[in-house]
Protein backbone atom coordinates (compact mmCIF):
# COMPACT_ATOMS: atom_id res chain seq x y z
CA UNK A 1 0.00 0.00 0.00
CA UNK A 2 2.49 2.68 0.58
CA UNK A 3 6.40 2.41 1.62
CA UNK A 4 7.08 3.36 5.06
CA UNK A 5 5.93 2.60 8.26
CA UNK A 6 3.06 4.49 10.10
CA UNK A 7 5.13 6.80 12.29
CA UNK A 8 6.67 8.07 8.61
CA UNK A 9 3.23 8.79 6.66
CA UNK A 10 2.36 10.44 10.18
CA UNK A 11 5.61 12.15 10.56
CA UNK A 12 4.78 13.30 6.73
CA UNK A 13 1.73 14.40 6.64
CA UNK A 14 2.39 16.66 9.59
CA UNK A 15 5.40 17.80 7.83
CA UNK A 16 3.19 18.74 5.11
CA UNK A 17 0.55 20.19 6.78
CA UNK A 18 3.73 22.63 8.41
CA UNK A 19 4.55 23.77 5.08
CA UNK A 20 0.61 24.66 3.83
CA UNK A 21 0.59 26.56 6.90
CA UNK A 22 3.59 28.14 6.31
CA UNK A 23 3.26 28.76 2.94
CA UNK A 24 0.02 30.55 3.80
CA UNK A 25 0.99 32.90 6.23
CA UNK A 26 3.59 33.88 4.19
CA UNK A 27 1.41 35.17 1.61
CA UNK A 28 0.29 37.49 4.54
CA UNK A 29 3.31 39.16 5.28
CA UNK A 30 3.20 41.94 3.02
CA UNK A 31 -0.25 42.40 3.84
CA UNK A 32 0.70 42.90 7.36
CA UNK A 33 3.92 45.28 6.16
CA UNK A 34 1.81 47.47 4.18
CA UNK A 35 -0.52 48.27 7.20
CA UNK A 36 2.77 48.88 9.60
CA UNK A 37 4.25 50.87 6.26
CA UNK A 38 0.77 53.01 6.08
CA UNK A 39 0.50 53.36 9.77
CA UNK A 40 3.91 54.59 10.12
CA UNK A 41 3.66 57.20 7.02
CA UNK A 42 0.53 57.98 8.53
CA UNK A 43 2.03 58.17 12.38
CA UNK A 44 5.16 60.35 10.78
CA UNK A 45 3.38 62.82 8.80
CA UNK A 46 -0.07 63.53 10.74
CA UNK A 47 1.25 62.97 14.65
CA UNK A 48 5.38 63.11 14.71
CA UNK A 49 6.14 65.96 12.54
CA UNK A 50 3.97 68.14 13.29
CA UNK A 51 4.47 67.68 16.85
CA UNK A 52 7.98 68.06 16.67
CA UNK A 53 7.60 71.15 14.69
CA UNK A 54 5.64 72.68 17.45
CA UNK A 55 7.56 71.99 20.65
CA UNK A 56 10.74 73.32 18.59
CA UNK A 57 8.85 76.16 17.38
CA UNK A 58 8.08 77.54 21.37
CA UNK A 59 11.45 79.29 21.46
CA UNK A 60 10.73 81.20 18.06
CA UNK A 61 10.91 84.80 18.57
CA UNK A 62 7.50 86.28 18.44
CA UNK A 63 7.51 89.17 15.80
CA UNK A 64 4.93 91.76 15.07
CA UNK A 65 3.82 90.92 10.93
CA UNK A 66 1.30 92.51 8.67
CA UNK A 67 -1.44 90.45 6.80
CA UNK A 68 -1.47 90.53 3.13
CA UNK A 69 -4.41 88.55 2.20
CA UNK A 70 -6.42 86.19 4.10
CA UNK A 71 -8.64 83.71 2.39
CA UNK A 72 -10.76 80.63 2.62
CA UNK A 73 -9.57 77.97 -0.31
CA UNK A 74 -11.72 75.36 -1.39
CA UNK A 75 -9.85 72.24 -3.18
CA UNK A 76 -12.62 70.08 -5.34
CA UNK A 77 -12.46 66.70 -4.80
CA UNK A 78 -14.14 63.92 -6.62
CA UNK A 79 -16.79 63.68 -4.31
CA UNK A 80 -16.13 66.62 -1.98
CA UNK A 81 -14.67 70.24 -1.78
CA UNK A 82 -12.21 70.37 1.35
CA UNK A 83 -11.07 73.45 2.52
CA UNK A 84 -7.79 75.49 3.79
CA UNK A 85 -6.50 78.63 5.58
CA UNK A 86 -4.65 80.75 3.10
CA UNK A 87 -3.06 83.43 4.74
CA UNK A 88 0.19 85.62 3.88
CA UNK A 89 1.37 87.95 6.56
CA UNK A 90 4.81 89.60 6.30
CA UNK A 91 7.73 90.59 8.94
CA UNK A 92 10.62 92.35 9.27
CA UNK A 93 13.74 90.41 11.18
CA UNK A 94 17.02 92.80 10.78
CA UNK A 95 16.01 95.34 8.56
CA UNK A 96 14.87 92.63 5.78
CA UNK A 97 11.48 91.80 5.12
CA UNK A 98 10.20 88.10 5.09
CA UNK A 99 6.62 86.92 3.97
CA UNK A 100 5.49 83.73 5.28
CA UNK A 101 2.28 82.00 4.74
CA UNK A 102 2.61 78.52 7.50
CA UNK A 103 -0.64 78.82 9.48
CA UNK A 104 0.26 75.83 11.48
CA UNK A 105 2.25 73.20 11.22
CA UNK A 106 -0.37 70.36 9.89
CA UNK A 107 -1.48 72.36 7.14
CA UNK A 108 -3.48 70.37 4.09
CA UNK A 109 -7.26 71.10 4.06
CA UNK A 110 -10.24 69.23 5.64
CA UNK A 111 -14.34 70.04 5.77
CA UNK A 112 -15.51 72.18 7.57
CA UNK A 113 -15.80 75.98 5.83
CA UNK A 114 -16.96 77.91 8.90
CA UNK A 115 -13.96 76.93 11.27
CA UNK A 116 -11.67 77.94 8.42
CA UNK A 117 -13.64 81.08 7.86
CA UNK A 118 -13.65 81.85 11.38
CA UNK A 119 -9.64 81.86 11.33
CA UNK A 120 -9.76 84.28 8.41
CA UNK A 121 -12.08 86.74 9.81
CA UNK A 122 -9.54 86.47 13.07
CA UNK A 123 -6.56 87.74 10.89
CA UNK A 124 -8.09 90.55 7.97
CA UNK A 125 -5.84 91.87 5.45
CA UNK A 126 -3.99 95.00 7.08
CA UNK A 127 -4.20 93.82 10.71
CA UNK A 128 -1.10 93.41 12.73
CA UNK A 129 -0.81 90.04 14.04
CA UNK A 130 1.78 87.89 16.17
CA UNK A 131 4.28 85.46 13.91
CA UNK A 132 6.54 83.10 15.27
CA UNK A 133 9.54 83.54 13.36
CA UNK A 134 12.56 80.86 13.48
CA UNK A 135 15.47 82.60 14.73
CA UNK A 136 18.09 80.48 12.66
CA UNK A 137 16.37 80.69 9.66
CA UNK A 138 14.02 83.87 8.94
CA UNK A 139 12.70 82.80 6.15
CA UNK A 140 10.60 79.79 8.34
CA UNK A 141 7.92 81.42 9.98
CA UNK A 142 4.33 80.22 11.83
CA UNK A 143 1.03 82.05 13.03
CA UNK A 144 0.01 79.48 15.48
CA UNK A 145 2.31 77.02 17.41
CA UNK A 146 0.03 76.17 19.85
CA UNK A 147 -1.88 72.61 20.76
CA UNK A 148 -5.09 72.32 18.51
CA UNK A 149 -7.54 69.05 18.71
CA UNK A 150 -6.45 68.80 15.08
CA UNK A 151 -3.01 67.06 16.31
CA UNK A 152 -5.07 64.34 17.89
CA UNK A 153 -5.92 63.33 13.46
CA UNK A 154 -2.54 61.53 13.68
CA UNK A 155 -3.41 59.24 16.60
CA UNK A 156 -5.48 57.57 13.27
CA UNK A 157 -2.06 55.83 12.76
CA UNK A 158 -2.35 53.92 15.88
CA UNK A 159 -5.08 51.24 15.01
CA UNK A 160 -3.78 50.37 11.60
CA UNK A 161 -0.20 49.37 13.76
CA UNK A 162 -2.17 47.83 16.36
CA UNK A 163 -4.48 45.94 13.42
CA UNK A 164 -1.37 44.75 11.55
CA UNK A 165 0.40 43.67 14.65
CA UNK A 166 -2.57 41.64 16.41
CA UNK A 167 -3.51 40.29 13.04
CA UNK A 168 0.63 38.86 12.98
CA UNK A 169 0.80 37.87 15.79
CA UNK A 170 -2.57 35.85 15.64
CA UNK A 171 -2.05 34.24 12.00
CA UNK A 172 1.32 33.41 14.03
CA UNK A 173 -0.16 31.80 16.72
CA UNK A 174 -2.76 29.81 14.63
CA UNK A 175 -0.12 28.99 12.24
CA UNK A 176 2.03 27.29 14.56
CA UNK A 177 1.86 23.47 14.28
CA UNK A 178 0.98 21.25 16.92
CA UNK A 179 1.13 17.68 17.01
CA UNK A 180 -2.00 15.09 18.33
CA UNK A 181 0.50 12.73 18.24
CA UNK A 182 3.38 13.74 20.51
CA UNK A 183 7.03 15.14 20.22
CA UNK A 184 7.76 12.08 18.05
Amino acid sequence: YGEGTTSDRVKQSISQEATRRFSSRGCLIPFFLLFVAVGLGLGYFLLYRPLARLVVARSWTALACVVESSTVRSHEGDDSTTYSVDIVYRYEVGGRTYRGNRYDFLGGSSSGYEAKQRVVDAHPVGATVTCFVDPRDPASSVLQRGWSAKYLLGLLALPLLFAATSAHAAVTAAGTPTSQYGNS
